[in-house]
C-alpha cells in the first residue's frame, strides 16, 4: 500500500490576509441580485393588483408570475387578455390555459416602470370611473367602451 505524501509541516502560521491600503478607491457599487430585484418587482405588482376593486390576488412562492381573478371584471379569461392587448397593449395569458378561468397569468420580471405602466393601463380599461382618455407615449386612447 503507497503512502501519500504529507505537506512539510515547517510550523508557520498562515500567512495574514491581504487589505487594500487605506488610500485604495471603494469597490463599484453592487448591482442588487436578480432575486431581490424579482422579488421587489412582485411585491409592486402584488400592491397594485390589490388596487383594483374585486380583484384577488395570491403572493406567489416563486417563479416570476402571478395569477390574479379578474372574474368581477370578465369571466371569460380568453375574452379579457384579449380585451387588454387590443386596447390597452397590455399582454397577459389567460387562466383557462392553466385551468383557472377567470384569472390573467401576468409576468414581474421586466422593468419596474413596465409593470407599473401596464398595471396603470389595464385599470384604466377596466375601471368605469377612470377618466376617458390615457396617452401612451403621443398616442391618445380613448374609452370606447362601457
Amino acid at each position: 500500500m503507497e503512502e501519500t505524501p504529507q505537506r512539510p509541516n515547517d510550523g508557520a502560521p498562515p500567512p495574514p490576509p491581504t487589505r487594500p491600503p487605506a488610500d485604495a478607491p471603494a469597490p463599484p457599487p453592487q448591482e442588487p441580485a436578480a432575486a431581490e430585484i424579482v422579488s421587489d418587482n412582485r411585491n409592486v405588482m402584488i400592491a397594485l393588483l390589490n388596487s383594483f376593486e374585486g380583484v384577488k390576488v395570491t403572493k406567489p412562492d416563486g417563479t416570476f408570475y402571478c395569477f390574479a381573478d379578474f372574474s368581477v371584471y370578465e369571466k371569460d379569461s380568453m375574452k379579457l387578455s384579449g380585451f387588454l392587448i387590443d386596447k390597452v397593449q397590455v399582454l397577459t395569458v389567460p387562466g383557462v390555459e392553466f385551468g383557472m378561468e377567470g384569472y390573467l397569468r401576468l409576468s414581474y420580471c421586466g422593468a419596474i416602470k413596465d409593470i407599473t405602466d401596464g398595471i396603470e393601463r389595464m385599470k384604466w380599461a377596466l375601471d368605469p370611473n377612470s377618466p376617458n382618455e390615457l396617452y401612451i407615449g403621443d398616442r391618445k386612447l380613448v374609452r370606447d367602451w362601457s
